[in-house]
């Protein structure tokens, strides 16, 4: 479970970093050397980090059953939980 932890660390603060990116962005873009497509280089590349962290958080198995720990194909789970959908393993164990 400590590596589902830190994926999920990694992605909160890869999330968190898109919002200077954003700023940055916008910064730049008044910047003649910078305007287009250079300014959107710190935002691509961010969304892009933030987009893997959170497939590893997505396709984390779960080491007690197997299954995908951060899915739920039952109604009443939530599927995005600090448990197992299938099995109920708390990610804090």
């Amino acid at each position: 479970m400590r590596a589902f932890r830190k994926w999920n660390k990694a992605g909160m603060i890869s999330f968190a970093l898109i919002f200077p990116a954003i700023f940055l962005r916008g910064a730049l873009d008044h910047v003649a050397a910078f305007a287009g497509l250079p300014a959107m280089v710190p935002l691509v590349v961010c969304i892009a980090v933030f987009a893997y962290f959170l497939a590893r958080i997505l396709l984390f198995r779960c080491p007690r059953c197997g299954g995908l720990f951060s899915m739920s194909f039952r109604p009443y789970n939530k599927p995005t939980g600090r448990n197992c959908g299938q099995c109920g393993l708390s990610a804090d164990v």
